[in-house]
């Protein structure tokens, strides 16, 4: 059992361990993980100012799995994971720290982004994005992007620009597109593709202050 792992008194490293892989199991189980939430709450919630990095980033990733799974459940405590998760946005955190923050707030979009202040919240995201330490939670990231603009796209017109530079460094940048769902690349064309028709001039500006890298990879696969 993973509960003796969590009491009090045993070390950062039995704590960030047991709740990796709480984390992982219950992004397997789904909604069953329900029961294991108010046990669990007060853990995640000490351990997200832990003094170890590594706690820190395992219970943000926890906390962002939980509300993904056991939304109706979780939607009352948002803003005080919320609250939690924010200091962990500082530039001098750790990057996996400061990424699994990124991809637990990105599950909170997904999960019920009307619960959260929206606006904030997605400038937190773009500020911190692309995500370089913790690579996997980029996906994460253009998910709960995708949601936002399939349901709410006027929400994101404040972000287009900054959504232009994600997305092209993440699809031009090897180690980062790699690290994307096989599916997302192609979607993610595809909204460039349509913002650019939608908004020519702008676009183009954004896309003139790229690095060359990024246009040069957009020239390529996304001839005018």
């Amino acid at each position: 059992s993973l509960e003796k792992y969590l009491r009090e008194g045993r070390g950062a490293q039995d704590k960030l361990m047991a709740i990796g892989t709480a984390a992982e199991v219950f992004s397997n189980i789904h909604e069953d993980c329900v029961p294991y939430i108010p046990p669990m709450l007060p853990i995640l919630s000490s351990s997200l100012s832990s003094d170890n990095a590594g706690l820190r980033r395992n219970a943000a990733f926890c906390c962002g799995v939980l509300c993904k799974e056991a939304t109706s459940v979780m939607q009352p405590y948002f803003i005080q994971i919320l609250s939690g998760l924010e200091p962990l946005l500082q530039d001098d955190e750790e990057p996996e720290v400061r990424d699994n923050a990124v991809g637990a707030m990105a599950r909170m979009l997904l999960a019920s982004y009307q619960t959260v202040p929206l606006q904030p919240v997605l400038q937190a995201i773009f500020n911190s994005s692309p995500l370089e330490g913790d690579v996997d939670e980029n996906s994460q990231v253009v998910f709960a992007l995708f949601h936002v603009l399939n349901t709410s796209p006027d929400e994101l017109n404040p972000f287009l620009g900054k959504l232009v530079q994600v997305f092209a460094a993440l699809l031009s940048e090897p180690k980062l597109a790699k690290s994307l769902e096989p599916t997302l690349p192609a979607q993610m064309v595809e909204v460039l593709q349509k913002l650019r028709s939608q908004y020519p001039s702008e676009i183009m500006q954004v896309v003139a202050m790229l690095p060359p890298e990024h246009q040069n990879w957009m020239a390529r696969n996304m001839p005018a």
